[in-house]
């Protein structure tokens, strides 16, 4: 556990400083109790009132109407002082895709007050309203007192829901909620709001698994965490805690650092013993070593007496600010802003000197601004200092892959105008708040105001990586009727693109035969992307047809012998009664399959299949007519006709039934009808009384 050294400030903090060093000026008035505000992702704000109503503003601060209004669910708050109502908002990161936001509310029911943690989507139609029947609960639990209600939600840099609560309430914390594991009070929860309904917890949230503790714990030993909130540069975790009788507290949990921290109450307030021991709970106290210290506490002279937290200032418009956490006092109105030393402490600053303020409040940009109760208004913070924040969130070194770019962000803000510089170069690069470098070297922006004000930025170094070295392993060629061919490319963990394929393989028989390109694309973990292609050949499959085979055959003695013949030949013939090339006709008034199959020396197979219907002939010109055949089908254009019978009347029909041909035939005789379309035909053989029909496909 990381041990915090500790800014004490035990004297009267109006001796710090008299004169205020920002300004905060009325943006939106005529509120009734804001107690929060907050962005969906766009320049909009989102205020919270308490009594259970969300009202949005444009980004001019122009009331756009109720986003929604809950005030007919929720515990209306009795008194000014009252810690009961709609506490809290946040947005779903992906909010512009799904809609969803979440609020953190009191209400009671059947006789019991109960905190609701619950979803509730905008409407599709409308994106300045909220459908309030779209209600979801994601978690709720009971509240043993009116007090200590806690409130504030908000999604962390890992995409997880955390929910502050408080200690149930009274004074003291008499059921001795801090440090029982197996309540919802006095924590900092985490849940995963994205898989599961309404919620899964975190396998790596600190306490799953161990029995008789609630998983989704992230920490605890917390009086009443009324407002947190995550740097949004760095992901640390800043959580003000208020007290009881003494102190107020401030604590950060740096991103990265092991979660389970116990931050002492109702043991320890602040860095000191609270002397109330464990009294009746049944519960040890832990010992100080292992409690996460604030970084920052204060004491209860001066008209102080409850800790409201803020945000690390990370917005772009006021360098003087940057990088400090602000805060304030709900009784004495002070606003202090803790600055960082570089060792792990921090020196604390009034910087203002107001009235009451419930709540802090930050937009897309980083802005902040204070949700005043006695000024039923939102106020924005500003600075006299009209430096702006040139600062590249990169960090300080970026990398390059060879031959492709890296983009470098500066804070953004509309009202800022920027310019890239290359060291050595005195050539503008880029005016906007990202640049995409090409090539190495050591780059920096200026960043303007409108009145001139401007800032340099530290140099960032742009440094190039190798591509990796990507190859894909492909076949030669398959044939058209193959099943999918699994792909493979290294590095392993790629991906594959082109026609035909699907993951990882490659189908044939969905694009048919032709030369295909597949491309294989690998990202190492240093993000630099590589590609390799190959090509790949789907060969056709060979035509394949009969030749001579007969729809239907009349004989008058069973077991007669045909010999089938197919084009190309070679293939194997296969079915009921076939041996090599020959059927035997064993059974009158039977239909035989007949199955040819031919593997070209590519070795790619195509199979053929048709039948012969046996009858016993009636006569002897239903004899003759037996050995009268058309062939080939299909056919580009002639087609033949075999018999041993004179004057047959031969007619072809299109799929209309417009007679396109009619001829008499005797003997041998070959037709072209080659000037016919594309397409099925259907003919028929008169010869006297019989009748011989068939179908013909031509083709091109």
């Amino acid at each position: 556990m990381k041990k915090i050294a500790l800014a004490f400030l035990l004297f009267p903090l109006c001796l710090l400083a008299q004169t205020p060093s920002i300004t905060v000026t009325p943006v939106i008035t005529g509120l009734s109790r804001p107690i929060y505000a907050t962005h969906c992702g766009d320049s909009r704000l989102f205020v919270v009132e308490q009594a259970g109503r969300i009202k949005v503003y444009d980004s001019a601060y122009n009331y756009l109407g109720i986003y929604l209004n809950v005030s007919n669910i929720v515990t209306q708050p009795a008194t000014g002082g009252d810690e009961r109502g709609l506490l809290g908002l946040a947005f779903h990161p992906n909010y512009t895709q799904n809609g969803y936001f979440y609020i953190n509310y009191t209400r009671t029911v059947n006789g019991q007050l109960k905190s609701f943690i619950t979803r509730y989507s905008v409407f599709a139609s409308n994106a300045n309203k909220a459908d309030s029947l779209s209600a979801l609960e994601i978690l709720s639990f009971n509240q043993p007192y009116s007090n200590h209600n806690g409130g504030c939600l908000a999604f962390g840099p890992d995409g997880y829901l955390y929910i502050g609560t408080g200690d149930g309430g009274s004074g003291n914390d008499p059921q001795g909620n801090g440090q029982k594991l197996n309540t919802y009070l006095a924590k900092m929860l985490r849940i995963d709001v994205n898989n599961g309904t309404p919620y899964t917890v975190p396998t790596d949230n600190p306490f799953v698994g161990t029995a008789n503790v609630n998983p989704e714990i992230w920490a605890y030993g917390l009086r009443n965490p009324w407002r947190f909130s995550f740097d949004r540069i760095n992901g640390n975790l800043w959580i003000a805690d208020v007290g009881q009788n003494n102190y107020e507290e401030v604590n950060v949990h740096y991103n990265g650092d092991p979660a389970g921290d116990n931050y002492g109450w109702r043991c320890f307030e602040g860095t000191n013993s609270s002397g109330l021991g464990s009294g009746t709970t049944g519960l040890s106290c832990p010992n100080y070593n292992d409690t996460h210290k604030p970084i920052y506490e204060y004491t209860h002279s001066g008209g102080e007496c409850s800790v409201t937290g803020g945000y690390v200032y990370r917005g772009a418009l006021y360098n003087s600010m940057f990088g400090d956490y602000l805060c304030t006092d709900y009784c004495s109105g002070k606003i202090r802003r803790l600055i960082e030393n570089g060792d792990g402490t921090f020196t604390p600053e009034i910087i203002y000197d107001g009235d009451f303020t419930v709540s802090f409040a930050e937009d897309r940009w980083g802005e902040l601004y204070i949700c005043s109760a006695t000024q039923s208004a939102i106020l924005k913070i500003s600075d006299g200092n009209c430096e702006p924040v040139a600062y590249i969130t990169n960090g300080d070194t970026a990398a390059i892959c060879a031959g492709q770019s890296v983009q470098l962000k500066a804070l953004q803000n509309p009202a800022l105008s920027y310019a890239w510089y290359k060291t050595g170069n005195v050539d503008v690069l880029g005016t906007t708040s990202t640049f995409d470098a090409i090539s190495t070297g050591e780059y920096y922006v200026v960043v303007s105001t409108a009145n001139g004000c401007s800032s340099i930025s530290p140099n960032i170094t742009v440094v190039e990586k190798p591509l990796p070295d990507v190859q894909i392993n492909l076949f030669g060629s398959v044939c058209a009727n193959e099943s999918p061919v699994s792909l493979e490319g290294t590095p392993s963990g790629g991906s594959f693109s082109g026609s035909g394929v699907t993951g990882n393989t490659f189908d044939p028989m969905a694009v048919g035969a032709g030369a295909y390109e597949i491309t294989y694309t690998y990202t190492e973990p240093n993000g630099c992307t590589n590609t390799a292609s190959g090509s790949v050949t789907v060969d056709p499959l060979p035509e394949v047809n009969f030749v001579n085979l007969p729809d239907t055959v009349c004989t008058d003695v069973l077991n007669s012998e045909i010999t089938l013949q197919a084009q190309p030949a070679g293939g194997v013939f296969s079915g009921n009664g076939i041996k090599g090339n020959i059927l035997t006709l064993s059974s009158f008034n039977t239909t035989y399959g007949v199955t040819y199959t031919y593997t070209q020396p590519k070795g790619c197979t195509n199979t053929i299949t048709d039948s012969i219907y046996f009858r016993l002939c009636t006569g002897v010109n239903d004899l003759l007519f037996s050995h009268t055949h058309i062939f080939p089908s299909p056919t580009t254009g002639i087609i033949f006709l075999q018999t041993t019978l004179s004057n047959l009347t031969f007619e072809l029909f299109n799929t209309s039934g417009q007679l396109l041909i009619s001829k008499i035939v005797s003997g041998n005789e070959s037709l072209n009808i080659a000037n016919q379309p594309a397409g099925l035909y259907f003919y028929r053989i008169v010869h006297q009384n019989e009748v011989k029909t068939g179908k013909i496909e031509l083709t091109r």
